[in-house]
């Protein structure tokens, strides 16, 4: 007999504001990003302590928790991304999970007349029905929630059961915003995330979007242009353009254009363009792409790890022009050379190297 499908349930509250914060940078994180959660081992179901070292590979669900210090009210829990655990360890009472992003999660969209609607007197009726009824969903299969614990593992939720809405990445990115918001944790935060990350040539070659590898890391060819697409949704027209800021280490990764974007509209996709410069060396650079809100703003904070790669073609032109160097100095000693022979030899080899080092060309 097979054994039950289980999934990890995952909880962040509000209180802390560092804990508003991790689900903010979860909601923005692209797909195959790795993010960290902690727990202390306490606050862990017995269905995940027992087992922790085997909770590799299992799939996760994390949640908001909105709930109160003396417990006056139970905990109302709003889905909003699924994950898978990377890894999973407890050291000093502590449970550290890496956490691979996958896709985005919502709850059923209230609808009135057939139609979604989250602004309406009746919509939001509605929507207190759907997030009532996905505590009592929780509660009825013996899910582990707040406030006994922040962390185990449960039943998996099948598509048939009707919990939560199906629907593409960006509509349930902003159905998920649409329920953050009605919390005062995040009355005045603004919801963004990374849509693509794609690298672009020229015109003769196409864009090709690039996907994170196992350490949820971008691998990109240097000499190449990399466009990271972010789309933001906004539940309210913010009443004066709100900036975010973007930096490189300006040495393996140049920006093109300004050092930040606006959110001054509901609704908007924004192009962020970066040089991704050719490493010198075949050794791969590695390197993070920030973005981050300025000034008081509550918004993601975003870190985009890149791993930067020479070409194939300067590789093997670095290599073939150090071996023919190699060659043109080792003529002389072992082959019989007119002096003129062999300072010709050698000072072909030192301008070769000369101007592989100009280009930036090393093994």
């Amino acid at each position: 007999m097979m054994p039950e499908p289980r999934l990890a349930y995952l909880y962040s509250s509000n209180q802390s504001r560092l804990y508003e914060q991790d689900i903010l940078d979860v909601l923005a994180a692209p797909r195959g990003s790795v993010r960290q959660f902690r727990y202390e081992e306490g606050w862990l179901a017995p269905s995940l302590r027992d087992r922790v070292e085997d909770a590799q590979g299992t799939d996760a669900l994390i949640h908001f928790s909105l709930q109160q210090e003396e417990k006056y009210h139970d905990a109302v829990v709003i889905p909003v991304r699924w994950a898978r655990i990377q890894e999973a360890a407890v050291s000093g009472g502590v449970c550290t999970l890496q956490l691979r992003m996958a896709g985005w999660c919502s709850l059923k969209a209230p609808r009135v007349n057939g139609r979604i609607d989250f602004d309406s007197k009746e919509a939001r009726d509605d929507k207190t029905r759907i997030v009532k009824s996905y505590q009592e969903w929780l509660r009825a299969c013996n899910a582990p929630r707040p406030y006994d614990y922040w962390a185990g593992l449960g039943p998996t939720v099948s598509n048939e059961e009707g919990v939560f809405e199906q629907a593409e990445d960006g509509l349930l990115f902003r159905y998920c915003s649409q329920y953050l918001r009605a919390t005062r944790s995040f009355t005045s935060a603004r919801f963004y995330r990374i849509k693509t990350v794609r690298t672009f040539v020229g015109s003769s070659e196409e864009s090709r979007e690039l996907e994170a590898d196992d350490d949820g890391i971008f691998g990109v060819t240097g000499g190449r242009t990399l466009i990271v697409e972010l789309a933001h949704f906004q539940p309210v027209l913010p009443q004066s353009p709100e900036r975010v800021r973007v930096a490189t280490d300006g040495r393996n990764v140049l920006l093109i254009g300004k050092p930040e974007f606006e959110i001054a509209s509901r609704y908007d996709v924004v192009s962020i363009e970066l040089h991704v410069v050719e490493p010198s060396t075949t050794q791969a650079q590695e390197t993070a792409v920030l973005i981050e809100p300025d000034g008081s703003m509550f918004g993601a904070r975003i870190r985009l790890r890149l791993r930067v790669l020479r070409s194939a073609m300067r590789t093997a032109t670095g290599v073939t022009g150090a071996a023919l160097a190699a060659v043109l100095l080792g003529l002389p000693t072992v082959l019989p050379m007119a002096d003129s022979l062999k300072a010709l030899s050698i000072a072909a080899a030192t301008v070769l190297t000369a101007m592989l080092a100009s280009a930036g060309l090393r093994r």
